[in-house]
């Protein structure tokens, strides 16, 4: 499975205070997450057809650890 053949998501975390429409071009500062079996895909919502960063499910797993607890 690859990204492009993958369903993304959207992030569910924004800033405190912040507004986002739940759809639509307008919806601000946004990742996208696409996890495959071995990798995990983060893109700009804003611009999906631009470069990806790609992970492995581990160091994704420490990220949002770090996120979350920053």
């Amino acid at each position: 499975m690859s990204p492009a053949t993958s369903s993304w998501r959207p992030s569910t975390r924004i800033h405190p205070g912040a507004v986002r429409p739940p759809t639509g071009p307008d919806r601000g500062d946004c990742v996208e997450v696409a996890a495959c079996p071995d990798t995990v895909h983060v893109r700009d919502s804003k611009a999906p057809q631009g470069p990806q960063l790609t992970l492995a499910p581990a160091a994704w797993t420490r990220f949002l650890t770090y996120a979350t607890h920053a």
